[in-house]
């Protein structure tokens, strides 16, 4: 499915907040788990970037719940380029305190390790 989704099989998810969240999280955090220590890990990031950065200005973010929302931001604080870091750490910091505990805790190890905490 993470190749499918590499290749824009699922590219028209990215019409709707929950499936760009959708394209995030199998392009970002499960591709990251799947390839962790290997030449593919982070191998669609600039994908990832430029979906995040989409949801944001379009406000997709904004349309999903807070820990839903959280995960673009995660997304976005790996990133290269500094600029897109540091939005995504604003954004997140900006509404964590929204979140529980728990979620806080999930969404550090994510942010830590790259990878999806289920």
């Amino acid at each position: 499915m993470v190749l499918l989704a590499s290749e824009g099989t699922f590219d028209d998810w990215a019409a709707r907040p929950e499936g760009t969240l959708a394209l995030i999280l199998l392009l970002h955090f499960v591709q990251n788990s799947m390839f962790a220590n290997t030449v593919l890990e982070n191998n669609y990031l600039p994908r990832v970037e430029k979906l995040c950065l989409q949801a944001v200005e379009r406000g997709q973010d904004r349309s999903l719940d807070d820990f839903q929302r959280a995960h673009i931001y995660v997304a976005m604080m790996s990133s290269r380029p500094a600029k897109v870091r540091q939005q995504g750490r604003a954004l997140f910091d900006g509404m964590k305190d929204h979140l529980t505990p728990e979620q806080l805790a999930m969404l550090q190890t994510a942010a830590e390790q790259g990878t999806l905490t289920v």
